[in-house]
């Protein structure tokens, strides 16, 4: 009875900062696209065209959840391992910081190439409409 109480467990590092990172990311991405796609439409509507700037403007933040994820998918693996050598706890944050970074990763990285496909098969992007110099880009 002695032995099962005040041993403590330490949790791995690496596997904390891995699902820290993995929901930073998704919280940021998630933000982005309540931005783009509800308060920019209302900004272009409300400033006849403006918003287009906006949106423009709103496209390089999309950038920093991909870095939380990389930084996620690095550091679970690394966590993982360490856990695997030590026996520590946290193989499960270390886990979900895994599969958080490539879901994250792989859904940015489809929506990339579905917008880029529409941009080279010509399709209509409304949110592309009144930016001066890609009216080339659509038919």
């Amino acid at each position: 009875m002695n032995g099962q109480f005040g041993t403590e467990t330490r949790k791995n590092g690496m596997a904390i900062t891995s699902m820290v990172m993995g929901i930073i990311g998704w919280v940021l991405a998630l933000i982005m696209l309540c931005i783009n796609f509800v308060l920019v439409p209302a900004a272009t509507a409300i400033t006849v065209g403006w918003g287009a700037f906006l949106y423009i403007c709103t496209c390089i933040p999309i950038a920093i959840p991909p870095i939380f994820w990389i930084i996620g998918l690095v550091t679970g693996y690394v966590g993982r391992n360490q856990i695997n050598e030590s026996g520590s706890a946290g193989m499960g944050m270390a886990k979900a910081g895994i599969i958080m970074a490539y879901v994250g990763l792989g859904l940015g990285l489809l929506s990339t190439c579905v917008i880029v496909i529409l941009l080279i098969t010509g399709a209509s992007l409304p949110f592309l409409e009144g930016i001066p110099g890609l009216e080339s880009l659509q038919y």
